[in-house]
């Protein structure tokens, strides 16, 4: 009798997780190499800070090669974290959302707390703004941003969505890092 095995079969990741991961990773390659033309990539991607949006031209030539061709609605959100990344590029590759990174600063001050709360009720409008401000204290602390998480999070979820789905993901994160840690 002839026995073989049938595992299930693996999920090949999409197109999309392929760009972002392929994305994220070219941040990563563009921090870790000191030479003149990274310090001026990061520099460029640094201009997005300035924008309300996240998003500026400087940008173009590190951010637009790992968009879809066609226009997608979480294009903006590639430059967003490519701007947050310049700010803070501290990565980590552990399974971390944005809320399990900021609640990592929970013991170290009670303005946290109220900081991430303004971060869950931003609308979309205002999401880049209070990004920059939690990427920021992050920095300030060493704390590591996982960025391909943030990135998938951001672009594959709604932020306006009536049933708040990532804010709730964020928010388990957040009370859970201290709490079930032994």
């Amino acid at each position: 009798m002839n026995s073989t095995s049938t595992s299930p079969p693996t999920r090949e990741p999409s197109a999309f997780a392929k760009r972002r991961g392929a994305f994220i990773k070219n941040l990563r390659l563009l921090e870790a190499r000191d030479d003149g033309p990274s310090r001026a990539g990061l520099a460029a991607l640094r201009a997005g800070l300035r924008d309300n949006n996240g998003v500026a031209i400087e940008m173009m030539p590190h951010v637009a090669p790992f968009l879809d061709e066609r226009e997608h609605p979480g294009d903006r959100w590639f430059f967003v974290v490519a701007a947050l990344f310049a700010l803070h590029p501290l990565a980590t590759d552990e399974r971390l959302s944005l809320g399990g990174s900021f609640g990592r600063l929970r013991q170290n001050s009670d303005s946290i707390e109220k900081r991430f709360q303004l971060l869950l009720a931003s609308d979309e409008e205002d999401l880049f703004e209070r990004l920059k401000q939690i990427v920021s204290l992050l920095k300030a602390d060493n704390v590591p941003v996982n960025w391909y998480t943030l990135l998938t999070d951001l672009t594959t979820n709604s932020w306006d969505d009536p049933e708040r789905t990532l804010q709730l993901r964020w928010a388990r994160d957040f009370y859970r890092s201290d709490s079930t840690r032994f």
